[in-house]
């Protein structure tokens, strides 16, 4: 029977049998060709482990892992079992997953020239992961930098408009949409000039 991995979100729904997939009208004559065959299903999100110290309990582990800084460490423990020799025919085709889908789903990437040698040679394993440990700590940073900025703008923001609505009652609409629209320098700027402005439009000239 053939193995099919499902890792959608939703739960599968499909048949589980050829003939039900293909579904072909009662009199075509591709009906005396029609495979009646099962297939064995296994929905990854029912086993988000899989199972320990397997290849297909890390396929599952590297597929629903939400945590970047858990990768590196699991491309180890992969390349680890693609490395025994049981498993070792399978080395290209892992390779290209980790390469094309896997590593760039997760924000991690790699040259096509040294996906191979990741998972030939231990040592540019170690090379690798070292980079992209050093990314996700950048990455990280930046992510914290960012959230910083946005927490600031929208603090200013929220001081001057209750600022403006003490001194000029309720805003309008527009009033409102501009202060939303407004960069962090304009935020400040206006702040400055709420103490001189006799009225709205003075401010905003």
């Amino acid at each position: 029977f053939g193995l099919v991995l499902y890792n959608g979100d939703l739960l599968c729904s499909a048949s589980e049998t050829l003939v039900e997939l293909i579904d072909l009208p009662e009199k075509s004559f591709l009906q005396a060709y029609q495979p009646n065959l099962r297939y064995y299903l296994i929905e990854e999100s029912r086993y988000p482990q899989g199972k320990a110290d397997s290849l297909s309990g890390i396929l599952f582990e590297l597929e629903n892992c939400q945590s970047k800084q858990q990768l590196p460490q699991l491309v180890a423990d992969l390349v680890g079992l693609l490395n025994q020799p049981a498993w070792r025919k399978l080395k290209r085709d892992f390779a290209i997953w980790l390469q094309a889908v896997c590593l760039p789903s997760k924000g991690l990437t790699i040259e096509s020239d040294q996906v191979q040698e990741l998972v030939e040679e231990n040592t540019m394993l170690q090379e690798r992961i070292a980079q992209w440990e050093k990314e996700l700590l950048e990455q990280g940073r930046e992510e914290g930098r960012e959230q910083g900025r946005k927490e600031g703008l929208e603090a200013s923001r929220s001081l001057l408009e209750h600022q403006l609505e003490f001194k000029f009652g309720v805003l309008p609409d527009g009033v409102q949409a501009k202060l939303r629209a407004a960069t962090i320098e304009e935020l400040d700027k206006w702040a400055l000039k709420i103490f001189t402005a006799e009225n709205l439009q003075d401010l905003f000239e």
